[in-house]
């Protein structure tokens, strides 16, 4: 269950969210944080966008490759 709470600023609408998350999930997310260079809020803005697209390619019926340019490899990742 989250809280929500409405900040505003800038005339976007921001809410704070107060979830749980595993041990495991906060270092992965700090790691993601760390790797790119930004906030723990803002990797987890990019990861809720990336799930989005990934979901959204899926409903619309499309597929996510993955090609290894190394070895010529394609993998289907979302069919």
């Amino acid at each position: 269950m989250c809280s929500f709470r409405e900040r505003g600023g800038r005339g976007v609408a921001h809410y704070r969210i107060s979830v749980s998350l595993s041990e495991e999930v906060l270092e992965t997310l700090q790691q993601i944080a760390d790797k790119h260079g930004v906030s723990v809020t803002e990797a987890l803005r990019r990861s809720i966008s990336a799930h989005k697209f990934l979901d959204d390619v899926k409903t619309s019926g499309n597929t996510v490759l993955l090609w290894n340019q190394a070895t010529g490899k394609i993998q289907k990742v979302i069919e």
